[in-house]
């Protein structure tokens, strides 16, 4: 129903235009009058109606919602589908086992973004970064005491961001990261991307996020990564 209805507007919508061209084309006085009467008519009304919703898709005036990640089988099948999308990643089922333990981590905390159609478009998530944890101490024996201290000591791990193709350069992204450190009780975040991921990178110094060390090897085989950290609140001695 909802595609015979897009395309009816549509088909009005080329009726709309052809029409309003062959009166713009009238030359003299009857060219000014029929432009008159056009702009106050439903054909102009049409026009108008079509040219706003290609400026609201192009100015990512699509609606999502944001609501909490719980750990259901489909929402994180869904989360690990918009990961390989966005990334270009085949490792789907890694993804899921590896977003499923993320799940039960200490202060895990997780926000997934759903279009009208009530499909995942994007989501985020982290958890606090603990000593004994893969990661961390990866970390731990990348950094120098001085790293340590200042930026493990008290932190949200910011572990993964992603948004599906079709919806990328829509600010969905920044959106997400903001929601997800809204109320983050700790003093420091820290996050790693691939060094040549200049989108990811670029995103994230917008938001102020500082370079702390580069390069990153979590994995003998793996692309070189950047350790990127945000001070959440003030240090107090």
């Amino acid at each position: 129903m909802q595609l015979k209805m897009n395309k009816r507007r549509d088909h009005v919508f080329i009726t709309c235009s052809l029409f309003y061209s062959l009166i713009l084309s009238y030359s003299g006085k009857y060219r000014f009058i029929c432009s008159l009467i056009v702009k106050r008519s439903v054909v102009f009304n049409c026009f108008n109606f079509r040219l706003n919703k290609i400026l609201h898709d192009l100015i990512g005036g699509r609606k999502v919602k944001f609501v909490s990640i719980e750990k259901e089988e489909i929402l994180i099948k869904n989360m690990a589908k918009v990961y390989c999308k966005a990334f270009e990643k085949t490792n789907f089922n890694e993804m899921i086992e590896r977003m499923k333990r993320h799940v039960e981590y200490a202060d895990f905390k997780g926000i997934v973004a759903i279009n009208d159609e009530n499909e995942v478009v994007g989501f985020t998530y982290g958890y606090r970064s603990l000593e004994g944890q893969y990661y961390n101490q990866l970390m731990r024996e990348a950094l120098n005491l001085e790293q340590v201290e200042e930026w493990l000591q008290d932190c949200f791990e910011f572990v993964e961001l992603a948004v599906h193709p079709q919806h990328q350069n829509e600010g969905l992204g920044t959106k997400l990261h903001n929601e997800l450190l809204k109320g983050i009780l700790n003093r420091t975040s820290v996050l790693t991307t691939q060094i040549n991921n200049e989108k990811a990178r670029s995103l994230y110094e917008r938001l102020e996020w500082v370079n702390i060390l580069e390069p990153f090897h979590p994995g003998t085989n793996d692309v070189p990564y950047i350790i990127m950290g945000k001070t959440l609140k003030t240090k107090v001695n």
